[in-house]
């Protein structure tokens, strides 16, 4: 959802022609295949270092939510000398063979 509108995102728009009917064998194989209970998934994805989207805001209070990130150092000033060394055969200067 936006944060200014909370309107919800999406990829691509709902288009008809893209929707098509599933063969009722593959709805059947669907339909058995068994899921953990939701506190064992979360557990076992958060024991493999999956994050979840969004943090707890009770968490956030208490202190556990995420470190906010250090500053960026930033980089000093270049010194030194900046010349085209490859350059330098065309940067000759030639004002002297004027007549």
């Amino acid at each position: 959802r936006t944060k200014k509108d909370n309107i919800p995102r999406y990829v691509w728009p709902n288009d008809p022609s893209l929707h098509h009917k599933v063969q009722p064998e593959f709805q059947s194989m669907w339909q058995r295949v068994q899921l953990p209970p939701l506190e064992e998934m979360h557990r076992k994805l958060t024991s493999v270092g999956q994050k979840p989207t969004s943090e707890d805001p009770r968490k956030a209070k208490d202190g556990l939510a995420n470190k906010p990130k250090a500053q960026k150092r930033r980089k000093g000033n270049r010194i030194g000398k900046a010349t085209n060394v490859h350059m330098a055969h065309l940067m000759q200067d030639y004002s002297g063979m004027r007549r």
